[in-house]
């Protein structure tokens, strides 16, 4: 039987199968999507709202704060290697309240070997529908875009939050601009020299040059 790991920024990871998706309210969403190898698609898909399995195990953000959770990102992965990636926002009901399901059932058959498949019914092309799901990833966007640069994909995501609010995340906007004012350039934040001092940098430079010729 397939599964799929729910993981980051959450309470309560886990590791599901099709069957533990029937635990949350089943929906039905009759698609028509653009495929680019088969043309366009009709398909009648059942399942659980990802909103609600998400919701489930706990996200790290501040219920109460509108933009804490549109700082949150979803990444989708397939079986057969295709990755799709959806904001948080998309399927707040705040925001774009977009049905999107991991479906447990395609046109009437179970989808329990298989693996579920994530649905945008929102969508005009099926380029975000992943099949046999075996990741789904939900984190913060904040820092630790700063923090990877240069490091590559191994480097620490210090924006990554955990918990409730800023219990393990990336600092405000407010914060971040507070420290520019006091000179001081905290890890993780992306800091820009000035045009004035690389200019007097480069004068300096091609002074010394040719002083030596």
């Amino acid at each position: 039987m397939a599964k799929f790991m729910l993981h980051g920024d959450l309470d309560h990871p886990a590791t599901l199968s099709v069957a533990d998706l029937r635990g949350w309210e089943q929906h039905r969403a009759e698609v028509v999507f653009d495929c680019a190898t088969n043309g366009p698609q009709r398909h009648v898909f059942e399942g659980a709202l990802l909103r609600d399995v998400v919701a489930g195990a706990g996200p790290a953000y501040d219920a109460n704060r509108r933009k804490d959770r549109s700082r949150f990102l979803l990444a989708v992965s397939g079986g057969d290697g295709h990755h799709s990636v959806l904001a948080w926002a998309e399927l707040d009901a705040d925001f774009g309240d977009s049905p999107v399901l991991l479906a447990t059932r395609l046109d009437g058959e179970d989808l329990d070997e298989a693996g579920a498949q994530l649905v945008v019914p929102s969508d005009r092309c099926g380029a975000r529908y992943v099949s046999a799901v075996t990741h789904v990833w939900f984190g913060a966007l904040g820092g630790c875009l700063a923090g990877r640069a240069g490091r590559g994909s191994g480097g620490r995501c210090r924006g990554s939050q955990g918990g409730r609010g800023r219990r393990r995340g990336a600092s405000s906007s407010e914060d971040n601009a507070a420290r520019r004012g006091t000179g001081r350039r905290e890890p993780g934040l992306i800091g820009k020299t000035p045009p004035g001092r690389r200019t007097s940098d480069r004068v300096r430079r091609w002074r010394g040059r040719s002083r030596s010729t």
